[in-house]
């Protein structure tokens, strides 16, 4: 239970460090709703995901 409470803790911890990047991107999608394709806004969500993974990765080690 303790483990599951420091991974959620991790994730809150990302989601506030990456929340610009995490607001460019959905402003994207909304932006391009009536529109939307694979890849679309592709470039804004690589930045947001790789902003959460270096937090997240990083907390592990």
């Amino acid at each position: 239970m303790e483990k599951n409470s420091q991974v959620i803790q991790k994730f809150i911890l990302a989601s506030k460090s990456c929340s610009i990047l995490g607001t460019i991107y959905g402003k994207c999608i909304i932006k391009n709703t009536n529109n939307i394709q694979k890849d679309t806004c592709i470039s804004e969500f690589q930045k947001f995901k790789s902003c959460l993974e270096n937090i997240v990765c990083s907390k592990y080690t």
